[in-house]
């Protein structure tokens, strides 16, 4: 036993130790060279005296609790002076960082003094100008959020925030470190009391045309579904926080306190869901991305091409000099993905809210089974489900021959319904078919089921979202033409065809791998096609999806029904952001299909 003691405190305890003093040592070294005052010489002097005595202790002592006793002690005194250096506002700033923002509020008006809107020449070169304006609550319109590279890094950036409002005014609030003249940024230096914080509020024709006309910087404006109410708090919280600093004054921290882990604090301080932490937050190049996947940017847009549409810095050269900035570089963007009410998180229930009471639970879909969502008959000529305690429930063919669609050449009635996690949707249509020869409605319903199976199709579809494919075609997939007496539809019918489908995932981020297997039924008559798949895996705000699609030929006229159900997975950022970007993907899908088979 003590042979195993004495090995253990060798290897293991001893060289632990010796790693935790080369730490401290090394932090309690940066942060005395680092610190704004005394004099070069004096820190110099300082830090030459912690090494030394540290390391006399160390050579001559024996016993190494005594050494670690005196070095615990000259650790704490500079921990100690170091937690009592102050903040100031009172020092040398460089002109831009010169002047703080305040504001007063007044029922539902903020007026906020000393709006940023200096006249640039150059990045360097420059008017300095300032105005007051008051703002009305009630018109708050829109949130973006910006994203500015400086560098050839994209995994690092600067993020801050817009308020629109109507009449097409903006508020731009900047979280950054205030420099001094003569100052650089430099991230070890921040992370040891180096820079104080300041929130630079200033007009877009500042803050962002600086960084796209005059630095060179790659800059991103993204609109956000941030419902309104939690908009107007989160102004509300950002400016009470600007008017604090104006009295206590707060150090700039490169991890801590940064531009992006202080905005999503506030976010938290305003959300009624719980918000997560993200390795994005310290690598927030690929926050845009993060969001992107939850769902909270209002887009449509698939995410390579969201990418490319909310670029700004060409668009913002071209209207330099106008007074119009604002709202000429938003007539650029994309229209928004949905309505902002849609997406109130203030909907959801109470309970709902409690993210360790509400984590996904996987869904027992097997085919063939006794027990299951999903369930086939013998020779998969019928299919019956049952998804979200009976949310979405059906049978086929029978539910296909009822013929309770929708008009014949209507869009689709799309029905969802969202109880967190889970969204159902259910879609029908019909389209007109009298006017196809015979032999050409004899092959229809061939036609619908080859482009439903074949991954290939897709990539057709959806051009910029599809990398690629790969599909083993089984021998009864081609439509024997020679052969009278060949039904494709019953020649399918029971096979499960497997697939992989490489989704583009832009935004940064790696492009991902869904891989699926089709179960494939169809009546006895052949009238009535139907299939069902659920992919391992679809994309990162999805943990369940499952898909049934149906088709049903009468003489003159084929019905379609769609059934989607999904189970989001924990909530990353806001629930009923994830859960409208289902819903949102959902539609695109309907109507793609609609277009394809009407």
């Amino acid at each position: 036993m003590k042979t195993l003691q004495k090995i253990i405190w060798k290897w293991l305890v001893t060289p632990l130790i010796g790693i935790i003093v080369i730490v401290m040592s090394a932090w309690a070294v940066l942060a005395i060279y680092f610190a704004k005052s005394p004099a070069l010489f004096l820190r110099l002097t300082a830090v030459g005296i912690f090494i030394f005595a540290n390391l006399a202790f160390f050579l001559n002592v024996k016993r190494r609790w005594i050494f670690l006793s005196a070095f615990a002690g000259t650790f704490i005194l500079v921990l100690v002076w170091w937690s009592l250096i102050p903040a100031s506002n009172d020092r040398n700033w460089s002109p831009p960082m010169s002047v703080l923002s305040h504001a007063t509020i007044s029922n539902n008006f903020v007026t906020v003094y000393n709006i940023r809107n200096f006249d640039y020449k150059t990045a360097t070169e420059y008017t300095p100008r300032y105005y007051d304006k008051t703002f009305d609550l009630n018109k708050l319109k829109k949130l973006y959020f910006i994203v500015s590279y400086w560098g050839t890094s994209k995994a690092v950036a600067h993020t801050f925030l817009s308020f629109e409002f109507e009449d097409d005014e903006c508020l731009a609030i900047s979280i950054e470190l205030r420099r001094e003249k003569g100052e650089t940024y430099d991230p070890v230096k921040g992370l040891f009391k180096m820079y104080e914080i300041m929130y630079v509020i200033a007009d877009e024709r500042d803050v962002i045309r600086l960084r796209t006309n005059y630095t060179g910087e790659h800059v991103y404006l993204y609109p956000l579904k941030t419902p309104l109410e939690e908009s107007r708090k989160l102004l509300l919280d950002m400016l009470s926080e600007a008017n604090k600093l104006n009295d206590e004054p707060e150090f700039y921290n490169t991890i801590t306190r940064n531009c992006t882990v202080s905005l999503i604090r506030h976010f938290a301080n305003v959300s009624k869901s719980k918000v997560n932490f993200y390795i994005e937050y310290l690598l927030n190049g690929f926050l845009d991305w993060r969001l992107y996947e939850n769902g909270v940017i209002d887009t449509k847009l698939p995410p390579k091409e969201a990418k490319q549409a909310y670029f700004i810095s060409d668009i913002a050269k071209k209207y330099d000099d106008d007074s119009d900035f604002s709202k000429e570089i938003r007539s650029h963007l994309p229209e928004f993905s949905s309505e902002e009410s849609s997406l109130d998180i203030s909907k959801i229930k109470p309970s709902e809210q409690e993210a360790d009471k509400h984590a996904p639970i996987k869904t027992e879909t097997k085919v063939d089974e006794k027990t299951g969502a999903v369930k086939w008959n013998s020779d998969f000529t019928a299919l019956e489900y049952s998804f979200g305690n009976g949310i979405l429930k059906g049978s086929y063919p029978e539910d296909m021959t009822k013929n309770v669609f929708p008009t014949v050449g209507k869009p689709p009635v799309i029905k969802s319904e969202k109880d967190w996690p889970d969204v159902f949707m259910n879609a029908k249509w019909a389209i007109d078919i009298s006017n196809l020869s015979s032999s050409e409605k004899a092959n229809k319903l061939d036609s619908i089921l080859m482009r439903l199976c074949n991954p290939d199709y897709y990539k057709e579809d959806f051009p910029k979202t599809i990398v690629s494919t790969k599909f083993t075609i089984p021998p009864e997939f081609k439509k024997e033409e020679k052969n009278p007496d060949y039904n494709l539809i019953k020649s399918l019918r029971g096979k499960k065809l497997n697939y992989e489908v490489v989704m583009a995932a832009g935004f940064g981020a790696r492009d991902y791998k869904i891989k699926t297997t089709i179960h494939i039924g169809a009546s006895e008559d052949g009238k009535t096609v139907f299939y069902y798949d659920q992919p391992e895996h679809i994309s990162n705000h999805l943990d369940v999806r499952e898909f049934i699609f149906a088709a049903h030929q009468t003489k003159d006229k084929i019905f379609f029904e769609i059934n989607i159900f999904c189970k989001c997975e924990s909530s990353k950022f806001i629930r009923g952001t994830k859960m409208g970007r289902v819903e949102d993907d959902s539609r695109y899908f309907i109507e793609q299909m609609y277009n394809q088979f009407n």
